[in-house]
This record gives C-alpha cells, structure tokens and sequence, in this order.
C-alpha cells in the first residue's frame, strides 16, 4: 500500500534504445487504419439514417498528423476540413491504466502515434484500510503496480513520459462505497462501476489533474484516454462500440457529458480480439491477460483456493461484512387449488415445506404461503434470481423457485416457481434521478430504445442489443415493447437512440410501482 497520495516512477525513455520501433509505429499506422475504415463505414450507416455527418475528430486528428489518408471523408463532408482545423490535438495525453490489456494496449498505441507527452496513472480506489474483511490474499492495486513497472521494464511499445499512481480512497469511499450498501440497505440492487466511472475515473480524477498535474497549464490543454470500449463522436457524444459484447457505453451514462469534451476513447472501433492482436505486435507481455469480471472491489477479496467459489457466494460473504444479515421470511401468493385439498388441509407433498398459511389479500382465490426456509437478507437477492433453498417439488410445482419480489417494510422475500413465471416480468419501468447527455438529441430522436443493463444477449432484433419501447412517458415512465424481466430498482436504466446507438439519457430505476 503507498502511504503517499501521488507517486511518480521515472524510467529511461524507450524510443531511444528499442529495435523494433519502426515495427511500432506500423502497428500503430495499422491500428489507424483499421479504426478509419470502421469509422468511415460507420459514418456512412448513420448518414443514411439520419443525414447527419458523425465523426470521431480525435482519430481523425490522429490520422493526419500519421499521414493516414482520410481524404474519403472529406468527399462526402464539405465541413469537415474546417472542422479539423479548428480541433487542436493537445500537448499532454494521460492515459488511465490498470494492468488490463485495454489501458496497456491504449497507452502503448498514443506513445507511438501522438505528437505529445504521454502520461499514465494508476488509481488505487480500494486501500487497506478500508479492509475490515478477515480473508486474506493479495490485492489487486499491490499487482497492477507491480505488473505495470514490469511493463515499463520491458522492450516494448509500452512507453510513457512519467507513470503516477493516485490514491481515490477517501473520494471512492464517500462517493461510490457508502451509496452502493446504502442503496442494498435500502432493497436496491445498485451498479457500483456506473458511480465509480461518473465520480472517480470522469470527476475526480479529471479534478486531480486540473488542480495538481496541470496547475500551471492555465488552458488545461490535455486529452484523457482510457480503455473503454465506447465510441466518442462529435463534440462530446458516447456511441455504443464496435464491439457490442465489449461495449461500456452503458457504464459511462451517468458521467458529466461536458467531461467527454477530454476524453478519447481508441478502443471504440475495434474488436477485443483485434486488441489482443495489436498488444501482441507491440510486445505487450498481457496481450493473453483474462478480462477481470465482477465488481472490482469484491474480486480484491477473493479466497485463492483449490474449491471453487461461485461469484454470487463471495459477493454474500463480502456484504456481510458491511451489512448485518437478517433472516426474513420467504413466501408465495399461491393458486388454493394447487396446495390445499378438498378439506382445506395442506397436500402432502407440500405440507412439509409449509411454516403457515393465511389469506391472501390479491385474491379470494390464492392463498399467502409462508415457506419454513429463511431469506438470509433480502441485501444478497436479486429480483429474477434463483433461489437455493428448499423448496417443494410435487405435480403443482415443478422447476426452480426464483425471486420476485421484495418487501422491505416486511422483510419478506416473495418467491415463485419456473423461470418464465408472470410475476417476474415487467413492461413498465419508472426510474428517477435523470441526467441527459445530450437533450437535442432526446427531443429530436425519431426513435429511440433502452437498457436496463450491459448486456442484453437475447435479443436479436437488432445489433446494438437495445430493447425496443413503446412510449417514454410524462411520468417518467418507460413502456417497454415487449415485456422484460430481472429488472432491478437501483440499477439504470439508460436510454439511446435507436438509429445511431448514442447515449441519450441515464436515469434509476425505482421500486416498482403496485396497482
């Protein structure tokens, strides 16, 4: 753990010894002209929808100053040219690292191609003294670092003027950690990379930036690069990726939109293969790194052990230390026919499982089961989630029991069986705390569609993964087309244009809403 807030590792620059740094810079070319062709391609798919130029001015900044011939574009923009005249590369490039071949991979790509200084910084969000966990193993913060100078070491593309490791601890704590319990506290099911991208990585470390690393550069003229997977175009909107299964846009919704004004984002044409590819050229040692998955700070904690662990149980255990467990009831709102005989009693199949039984207050028709197993804590569910306990098994019910909903107030866990049970679905969705990106674009959109997570992988009516609406309604309120479920109050729901796949609008889903 570094006790000091900042520290800068110097190192000899490496243009002025590594052999292969013409082959480099042809990696780098390669890697523009890839980009370019996507983007050109792009342009043309959304001209022909909208009739609108979208461009991504860093790249094609890039392109020139590379001698990468973009002269297509200028064919079919009269206003480009002067466009790119009056968007100035800055003199100074820092690049967000981890020690993931997406940060790597950027950083090595802008020191070969960027006529500027190239900075990297790591930030150390999660620290040692916030740890009251009492499973050990090493944390992720001690081998980035110790795999970032490695890089450094290396004869590779990997080439930055200073590397600065930057402590966010007290502002990740504060603007990120104590909201994501609270929100589960509260029966939400909060999305803590969404707040650390729009609090820490696009807030306070563009502050930091501005206050310290760039205190006497009065234009504060820099550009932020980070390895995301999301397109910036134009002025200063977020597009989904190239890559699809890759994109980040969804995470990045809920960042100030004037923050994009600085930020760049390379990977946003390319394929993570192609990554992988292009890191392997610049001789980047992690080019076969796998993708870190899961919220960051409980994979810190993770047990190295020979037993594997499921996610969903490291992620219990590490909620348990921050938020106390209570045990609640699980219950069902049941057709009477499907539990009880003829005399009212109990069938026996059933009855073992069965703790009480009232009346309930839905219908004349069904009856309120009160399961013998215990919720362990309504905080470690999820709507739509499959329940382990055991539950009963006979003609009536047959399948798996799955989450549908959660009383706070009684600290129920409402349970029904079979994945593709009614009450696990929804078309309506309301949420609250909006912030639009661009409010043009949501006014003027001739149609438009919504996530209400990442990734949506069952759909396959179009390419973005977008689900479709009916109607964005006046009591902030959206009419899904289709009915959806395993939506979640707490996480986002982030509206796009359906035609270009621009981030809109980001908003939270609220508690839903009963008749």
């Amino acid at each position: 753990m570094f006790n000091c807030s900042l520290r800068t590792v110097p190192h000899i620059t490496k243009c002025l010894y590594s052999t292969k740094q013409n082959s480099y810079l042809e990696t780098g070319i390669d890697f523009l002209k890839l980009s370019l062709a996507r983007s050109i391609q792009t342009h043309r798919d959304l001209y022909s929808k909208t009739n609108k130029h979208y461009h991504d001015y860093t790249l094609l900044k890039l392109c020139q100053h590379n001698n990468v011939d973009i002269n297509e574009l200028f064919k079919v923009d009269a206003e480009l040219n002067d466009k790119l005249n009056d968007y100035k590369l800055p003199k100074k490039v820092y690049v967000g690292l981890s020690s993931g071949i997406d940060s790597t991979f950027s950083a090595a790509l802008l020191s070969q191609i960027y006529p500027g200084e190239v900075h990297g910084i790591y930030m150390q969000n999660w620290g040692k003294q916030q740890d009251s966990s009492i499973r050990d193993g090493k944390k992720c913060y001690d081998q980035d670092i110790k795999e970032l100078n490695l890089l450094l070491k290396k004869d590779n593309a990997f080439d930055v003027k200073q590397f600065h490791v930057k402590s966010f601890e007290k502002e990740y704590w504060t603007s990120v950690f104590e909201p994501f319990l609270e929100d589960f506290k509260n029966g939400e099911t909060p999305n803590p990379d969404i707040s650390c991208n729009s609090m820490i990585k696009f807030n306070a470390l563009m502050k930091y930036i501005d206050e310290v690393l760039e205190k006497d550069n009065k234009d504060k003229d820099y550009l932020l690069v980070m390895g995301h997977y999301c397109k910036r175009m134009n002025k200063q909107g977020i597009f989904i990726a190239e890559d699809v299964g890759k994109d980040q846009s969804y995470y990045l919704s809920k960042v100030d939109p004037l923050a994009f004004q600085k930020v760049w984002f390379p990977l946003g044409h390319i394929f993570k293969k192609e990554c992988r590819q292009l890191s392997k050229e610049f001789d980047l040692s992690n080019y076969t790194k796998k993708d870190s998955v899961g919220i960051c700070f409980v994979e810190n904690e993770r047990v190295k052990s020979k037993d594997k662990i499921s996610r969903t149980r490291i992620f219990t255990q590490f909620l348990s230390d921050y938020i106390q467990d209570q045990e609640g009831h699980m219950v069902s709102h049941l057709n009477r026919k499907d539990i009880t005989k003829e005399d009212n009693l109990i069938k026996p199949l059933v009855a073992n499982f069965v703790q009480k039984t009232e009346d309930s207050e839905r219908s004349p028709d069904m009856i309120k089961v009160y399961w013998k197993a215990n919720h362990k804590g309504l905080h470690t569910y999820t709507l739509g989630q499959r329940v382990k306990e055991v539950l009963p098994q006979s003609d009536e019910f047959v399948g798996k029991w799955y989450v549908s909903r959660k009383d706070l107030e009684k600290n129920e866990l409402e349970v029904v069986i079979g994945r593709d049970h009614v009450d696990l679905y929804d078309q309506i969705i309301h949420f609250k705390d909006i912030l639009v990106q661009d409010l043009q674009g949501l006014e003027n959109s001739t149609k438009i569609a919504v996530k209400f997570r990442s990734l949506h992988l069952g759909v396959t009516s179009n390419d973005k993964q977008l689900i479709e609406i009916d109607s964005l309604n006046k009591n902030n309120s959206v009419t899904l087309k289709h009915k959806q479920k395993g939506i979640n109050p707490g996480q986002y729901l982030v509206v796009y244009d359906f035609n270009t796949g621009q981030v809109l609008m980001n908003s939270k889903i609220k508690q839903k809403v009963e008749p």
